[in-house]
């Protein structure tokens, strides 16, 4: 499977699974817009209300006997940690990565119940780091001696978008979010060393292959690199020119795309407070117990939107219109597949 074939299955799985995610998010209300929450009547952010949405989100809807809200049971260092996780997710981007491949993502806001849950998924991935000292070597080696596998990276869970998304917004280093707890490591620890292959291995291989000796294998190669020089020739020929009409393309995305990035860039404003946010939540991750973290932030955007009346399964006779319309809409999607496969 060459480069084309991979980027395009990739994407067109990527682009299948953001529309099962977004089928699912209208199915459980979770598409609801955040924004009314966060914003002030000019529609840009608001501190003040972001500060009130995720007290509420953290309330769970209990109230006193006086009618005031109460804050939900958590631990002062719990109540930190997801203070710090939802403002993280208001003031990022809703992507998990901001290029993928050297091509940027179309930008997205972070506006939906749906964004946030889908951070909390990431969240819980990083549940693989048993401490902070292995999320810091992680980092330390992919973005400074590994810095050509970046765009990978956030793939694997949150810190790696929060660390994309503060990069982007700073433009600064890795090492710069905690110089101390990086100054244990160097570029020596993570340097590639190809292995040493004995006289012995080498004769074993070509055994293997079907030569008497090392020397008759490569005199082999020899010929078959010579006999094979124009096919060769050829094909790098190709190779360039796919490669050529590949970064044009690439070109053109980019110059489509990247002005929304730089924008959110732009009106982000001081980041000030989200650094000290994500370093809180950083330090806080390996203190609290996270490893539901995903399901208790489900459960709190449950709860928010069955007290606003936005949950579209709440009543008992919406719910079984709903059932009816999603086993319309699955039934037509197998036929659809069906047929489109009757006719290849």
């Amino acid at each position: 499977m060459n480069w084309n074939e991979r980027y395009r299955l990739e994407y067109n799985k990527r682009e299948t699974e953001k529309m099962i995610r977004a089928f699912s998010a209208a199915a459980l209300g979770f598409d609801a817009s955040i924004l009314p929450y966060i914003t002030g009547k000019n529609g840009r952010l608001s501190d003040r209300k972001i500060t009130g949405f995720i007290k509420e989100l953290l309330s769970g809807g209990k109230r006193d006997i006086d009618g005031d809200m109460v804050e939900n049971d958590l631990t002062p260092d719990e109540k930190a940690f997801f203070e710090s996780f939802f403002y993280c997710c208001i003031r990022c981007f809703a992507n998990d990565v901001v290029t993928r491949y050297g091509i940027y993502e179309s930008f997205e806001e972070c506006s939906t119940f749906q964004h946030i849950i889908d951070k909390a998924s990431l969240a819980q991935k990083d549940t693989a780091y048993k401490d902070y000292t292995s999320l810091v070597r992680n980092e330390y080696s992919i973005f400074m001696s590994l810095p050509e596998l970046e765009e990978l990276f956030p793939l694997s869970g949150f810190f790696a978008v929060m660390d994309a998304c503060y990069l982007f917004l700073t433009e600064g280093k890795i090492t710069d979010l905690d110089e101390e707890g990086f100054s244990g490591f160097s570029d020596t620890e993570f340097e590639y060393h190809v292995p040493e292959i004995s006289d012995e291995d080498m004769l074993a291989e070509a055994k293997r292959r079907g030569f008497s000796s090392v020397e008759e294998w490569n005199e082999y190669e020899i010929n078959e690199f010579e006999s094979d020089e124009e096919a060769r020739r050829v094909s790098e020929e190709a190779a360039i020119e796919e490669y050529e009409e590949r970064e044009r393309r690439v070109k053109l995305i980019n110059e489509e795309r990247l002005p929304a990035w730089e924008k959110y860039r732009k009106d982000f404003g001081s980041i000030d407070k989200f650094i000290k946010q994500y370093k809180r939540y950083r330090e806080l991750y390996f203190r609290v117990d996270a490893q539901d973290i995903s399901s208790r932030v489900e459960s709190m955007c449950t709860d928010f939107l069955c007290r606003k009346g936005l949950l579209p399964y709440a009543d008992d006779d919406a719910l079984a219109d709903e059932v009816i319309d999603i086993e319309r809409c699955v039934s037509r999607l197998k036929n659809g597949i069906r047929r489109r496969r009757a006719n290849d």
